[in-house]
């Protein structure tokens, strides 16, 4: 028996309510209460850019998680626990630094109150992405403050091997992982692309370790409204070199989706107001940064095998990268 059991049994001390819904996700578990969501990361999954197997690798992306999460969504994100086995074969929550297995528990929303369900529905206002790109761009800002250095063997690489990793790389490789819905030379000509505007543009030559930001998961799946105020979830990347950025590709990438979902007027608010705190990059690498993030949406709805979606993005993508 494993922690994941145990919830689903209601066999760990202290909670005696049994989870109301089951939602197994590629990387976790997800168990739904009356008022309480709890989530274990599964201690036997290898996805394609982390590998959750290994103890200390475990025990270090739980913290992380929550401790991200926790700076994203405070009214969400309660605590992160940890528990261990008793000789009656239940479990006991103990604390996190003691345990060997763990689990985050979180407020429970209404999950159906995402920002892509409003925009997708054409319920989206202006004052929520005014609202959204406030507190994404504070929430980053805090991050960074507490987080940045953490990352300095990486930021040795700089900013522009960072960029051309992530287009050479990972999203050729990700990409190539759909040969059956998507022809490898589409990918290749897509990333190839991608790279030719990267090599030849002067804003990634020109950019230095100021330009920096931590980065986050921040597409329209990941914010809710709680309270009508908007807050992500989920937003701990798993693989910890996207885990930081050039800042205006923060904001591009949730804006990817408020334009492709919703409309133009709406992206142009959230940009509008990203101002009042940061320069935005030229217009020409904002359109590549939201052709780059159209892109890896497009294959991530792929990987849900929801086609419909993942087209929209591909044509605004596709669209896009052709206008540069």
């Amino acid at each position: 028996m494993n922690i994941s059991t145990a919830l689903a049994e209601g066999l760990v001390e202290g909670i005696s309510e049994k989870p109301e819904r089951f939602v197994e996700t590629v990387m976790s578990d997800v168990f739904v209460y009356s008022d309480t969501v709890r989530k274990v990361y599964k201690d036997n999954r290898k996805g394609f850019f982390t590998d959750l197997r290994d103890l200390e690798t475990r025990r270090r992306y739980y913290a992380e998680d929550y401790a991200w999460n926790k700076e994203s969504s405070k009214d969400i994100h309660v605590a992160l626990r940890g528990v261990q086995k008793t000789n009656s074969n239940t479990y006991q929550v103990i604390a996190p630094e003691l345990a060997d297995e763990w689990f985050i528990e979180m407020r429970r929303v209404q999950d159906s109150d995402t920002l892509f369900r409003r925009l997708t529905d054409k319920k989206a206002t202006v004052a929520d992405v005014v609202s959204l790109a406030r507190t994404q761009t504070e929430s980053l800002d805090s991050l960074s403050s507490q987080y940045l250095h953490t990352f300095n063997d990486l930021l040795e690489r700089g900013l522009k091997e960072l960029w051309r990793a992530r287009l050479d790389g990972d999203l050729r490789f990700f990409g190539k992982k759909f040969e059956d819905s998507v022809p490898a030379k589409t990918t290749d000509r897509r990333v190839d692309a991608l790279l030719e505007f990267f090599q030849q543009h002067p804003y990634f030559t020109d950019m230095t370790n100021d330009h920096v930001s931590v980065a986050i998961d921040n597409h329209a799946g990941n914010v809710v409204f709680y309270d009508n105020r908007p807050q992500f979830i989920d937003i701990h990347l798993v693989k910890r070199d996207w885990r930081i950025i050039d800042r205006n590709n923060n904001i591009s990438r949730i804006a990817t989706c408020v334009r492709v979902l919703g409309n133009d007027d709406l992206a142009n608010a959230m940009y509008d107001t990203y101002t009042n705190y940061h320069q935005l990059a030229p217009p020409e690498v904002t359109s590549f940064q939201e052709a780059y993030n159209g892109f890896i949406k497009g294959y991530y709805y792929t990987f849900l095998k929801q086609p419909d979606i993942a087209d929209k993005y591909f044509r605004f993508a596709d669209a896009t990268l052709e206008a540069l």
